[in-house]
């Protein structure tokens, strides 16, 4: 339902942009196969079941989890006009997806941060450390493959004035992939290596993340909307199974299956 909602809403609000984009001009909304209003209305039937589900996470107090929940729906609701506003909407779209981390983290009952004596974590407050790299690292790996994404559209985007990391950098965007790529690879280090994590994280998760990654980066032609469509799609789904498997790996590891 929370996907749902965001997807209509981010649709709803691109629609002007959309019709301007041959990719993207067909899609229900802007091919006025899908009212606005009827549009509107799906996406708040969707947003006010999700809120419902944030009151039943595991928490002394029940409105705890919709102020855990409350920057990423702040972002969601904003990131539509990011592309209009900066030439970052990767990032705000990184922000927003990573934020599952926290939510997650919430869901089986661990407090990701604490706020002075807000919630259940009490003392002082503060920040988990593994999951603030973890949290960045997936950050990073958003702009990656979103950036790549964005390159099928450059040309109608400038026309358009659509902006993103890939009209700002264009041909060059490669120089800027891969430092976000070493980056992104040391915070999962350290993520491992505050979490005390074993060999099988290192190797899946890093070292899937940097295969996959590197091998999208390397390979992909940014002038080529069909190549950038299968890097994007792959690249996503390789790094992606990386992270998650190594985390699973190393929970495997520490119940000793």
């Amino acid at each position: 339902m929370v996907q749902t909602a965001i997807h209509i809403w981010n649709d709803l609000i691109d629609a002007p942009l959309d019709a301007l984009v041959e990719r993207t001009r067909n899609r229900p909304i802007p091919r006025g196969a899908v009212s606005t209003t009827g549009a509107l209305v799906f996406t708040g039937t969707q947003t006010i079941a999700a809120l419902a589900f944030l009151l039943c996470l595991p928490e002394r107090e029940p409105l705890v989890g919709l102020l855990y929940a409350l920057p990423a729906i702040v972002g969601w609701a904003y990131y539509p006009w990011a592309k209009r506003h900066t030439d970052f909407p990767q990032l705000v779209l990184g922000l927003c997806l990573a934020w599952g981390i926290v939510m997650g983290s919430l869901s089986i009952g661990f407090e990701p941060f604490t706020i002075g004596n807000f919630g259940s974590g009490g003392g002082k407050g503060g920040v988990d450390g593994k999951t603030l790299r973890l949290f960045l690292a997936c950050v990073l790996w958003t702009m990656i493959y979103d950036t790549i994404y964005a390159h099928q559209d450059v040309k109608d985007d400038i026309k358009a004035g659509i902006k993103s990391l890939a009209v700002l950098y264009k041909d060059q965007t490669k120089s800027l992939l891969w430092p976000l790529l070493a980056l992104m690879v040391g915070l999962l280090i350290a993520c491992g290596r505050i979490g005390g994590m074993r060999l099988g994280y290192y190797v899946v998760a890093v070292g899937g993340s940097v295969m996959s990654l590197g091998l999208m980066i390397q390979k992909v032609d940014l002038k080529s909307t069909e190549s950038c469509w299968w890097w994007f799609g792959k690249g996503f789904w390789f790094a992606g199974s990386a992270i998650g498997g190594g985390l699973i790996v190393e929970y495997l590891c520490k119940v000793g299956v």
